[in-house]
């Protein structure tokens, strides 16, 4: 069983990942490279962990962190292709929209990991 404390951990640097990058603080390379720092981590996890079998309210925390973490891959991706020679026009939006998700994503696992129990 994962411990309350360890998805909260995992929650905290998840969102400081995401926020340097949407601060400007890192670039697309080091957040793909967060991204998968996260991934890692989580597959550390068994599926009793992530499906929440054994702690339901470490599994209200750990699902938007996994969003996260895809979400946070999917916009350094956009951010690498928006400044590759060749760029679609649509490049930019795209990234925008990646943005976006993401930022919405760090408010989500920021609020669920204020409602973790203690």
């Amino acid at each position: 069983m994962i411990a309350i404390d360890r998805a909260n951990l995992l929650a905290g640097h998840a969102v400081a990942y995401a926020t340097a990058f949407l601060d400007g603080r890192h670039d697309a390379d080091q957040l793909l490279h967060d991204a998968g720092r996260l991934h890692a981590d989580m597959l550390g996890l068994d599926e009793a962990d992530m499906l929440g079998l054994d702690d339901p309210a470490a599994s209200e925390i750990l699902v938007p962190v996994r969003l996260l973490a895809v979400a946070m891959a999917r916009t350094a991706i956009a951010a690498r292709a928006h400044g590759a020679p060749g760029t679609p026009p649509n490049a930019l939006a795209r990234l925008d929209r990646w943005r976006q998700v993401t930022a919405s994503l760090v408010e989500l696992v920021r609020r669920e990991s204020r409602e973790l129990p203690r």
